[in-house]
């Protein structure tokens, strides 16, 4: 959970000071072991995320 939470700061930060818009961009982080990562959504306000927001996806 807690690399779930360090996107969401990450996301709210970088909109708060203008460096992406509300809606466009992504950031994600591989996890430990190489085959699963943890994405933000597309097309959500990344402002207002929530850990639970935050997908899970093997690669």
């Amino acid at each position: 959970m807690e690399f779930r939470r360090q996107l969401v700061e990450c996301m709210a930060s970088l909109v708060s000071q203008g460096l992406m818009t509300g809606t466009g961009g992504n950031a994600s982080v591989r996890l430990k072991g190489g085959n699963e990562v943890l994405i933000t959504p597309s097309g959500v306000y990344k402002a207002s995320l929530k850990p639970e927001d935050i997908v899970k996806i093997d690669l």
